[in-house]
């Protein structure tokens, strides 16, 4: 998404494709994230790089069309959420299962099954949220941009909650390093942030839920 010249706003933002080994094109590792660590990360330079008129995808005016993308893109950051949760709740009820204290295991202790409960059920309801956006992806549209918002927001809300009470489940092994608890609680970080954090995507679904109102921000 690049800016082209001498057109001011949203108006004048584009699409070009820019080969990585195009001169005046540098990669470099970048910043160390606390979580995420499987994906690559980096910064991109542009160094008076030249970009060819045929790599060009969309020019600028058009920029309704091109926020459409992130309504797929929120979906799949909703199902990111949706496993990273689904990983957390079962390392929880493992561990809490094979662990025992007083001569039974700890998942039989109330404040251990409650916390299981609630992970379910905030599982469940974030799974139906995600589904329901996903659907909306058929015969080459995009899913709709209300559903895939507000599944987003269910998701990057729902999974840090459900990644601590892992943790907590799991007591002091689950804050080690080795075990894979504290693992999937960096990286829900990154649900937060990436496609939309959630004070833009309740700008977002206000703005579709009242369309008669204008919300500044």
């Amino acid at each position: 998404f690049v800016r082209f010249d001498g057109i001011p706003g949203h108006r004048g933002i584009g699409v070009v494709v820019v080969e990585a080994d195009a001169p005046g094109v540098r990669l470099e590792r970048g910043a160390r994230f606390v979580g995420t660590r499987g994906l690559p990360h980096g910064e991109m330079y542009f160094d008076d790089a030249v970009v060819p008129k045929e790599n060009l995808v969309r020019g600028p005016g058009h920029f309704a069309d091109l926020m459409a993308a992130f309504n797929m893109e929120r979906v799949h950051n909703s199902t990111l959420s949706l496993g990273l949760a689904e990983a957390a709740y079962a390392e929880a009820v493992a561990y809490t299962e094979g662990r025992n204290a007083f001569g039974k295991p700890i998942i039989e202790f109330q404040a251990s099954y409650h916390s299981l409960v609630e992970m379910r059920m905030a599982i469940d309801a974030h799974r139906m949220l995600t589904y329901r956006a996903a659907a909306g992806a058929k015969e080459g549209r995009y899913p709709d941009a209300l559903e895939s918002s507000m599944a987003k927001l269910s998701g990057c809300t729902m999974l840090p909650e459900v990644t601590l009470k892992a943790m907590i489940l799991c007591g002091g092994d689950g804050t080690t390093l080795e075990h894979a608890t504290q693992r999937l609680h960096r990286d829900s970080m990154a649900a937060l942030v990436a496609g939309g954090s959630p004070p833009v995507l309740k700008n977002a679904i206000a703005s579709q839920l009242f369309p008669g109102h204008y919300f500044k921000q």
